[in-house]
């Protein structure tokens, strides 16, 4: 276990080397990556400048948000599937092999069952490409009941579910 920044969890916007800098300020481990901007580094500089950024700041990798639009249409769907390699690809080359997003607590458009098999069918295409790359899709449930009230259709909202 260890404590890993994420500066829009808190509300602070920053950039990578904001972010680096902050985590080392305040005693972090690590930082909740953004993928995105490390990508651009790495095309520009080389993997190995992003890995001195890190290791400069003494600061490791923390989980990078799931950067495909699974919970939109088909074609959404395809276009990030087809961007996800270039980010899985850079996770592994830096051992940064966590990758994260979250999922509601229910629907309006679907009964359970279905929404579990939609769901089903978003992420396996999408963990298949990350374990190509050795990345492992955590998914996150979210359980305040104010925020599965307001959907028609409720679904996992607790950790015994989830597993």
């Amino acid at each position: 276990m260890y404590k890993s920044l994420n500066t829009g969890a808190i509300g602070v916007k920053s950039d990578l080397a904001g972010a680096l800098a902050l985590a080392k300020q305040y005693g972090f481990q690590a930082i909740d990556l953004p993928m995105g901007e490390m990508l651009r580094i790495a095309d520009a500089q080389g993997v190995t400048a992003v890995a001195k950024l890190f290791s400069d700041a003494g600061v490791g990798y923390g989980p990078w948000g799931l950067p495909t639009d699974w919970r939109s249409d088909e074609e959404k769907l395809r276009q990030g599937l087809a961007e996800l390699p270039r980010y899985a690809a850079l996770g592994q080359q830096l051992g940064a092999t966590r990758v994260n997003t979250w999922v509601t607590p229910g629907s309006n458009e679907r009964a359970r069952q279905e929404h579990y098999d939609f769901l089903l069918a978003r992420f396996r295409p999408i963990a298949e490409v990350l374990a190509r790359y050795g990345c492992r899709l955590g998914l996150e449930f979210i359980g305040p009941k104010t925020s599965r009230t307001r959907l028609q259709h409720e679904f996992i909202y607790t950790a015994g579910d989830m597993l």
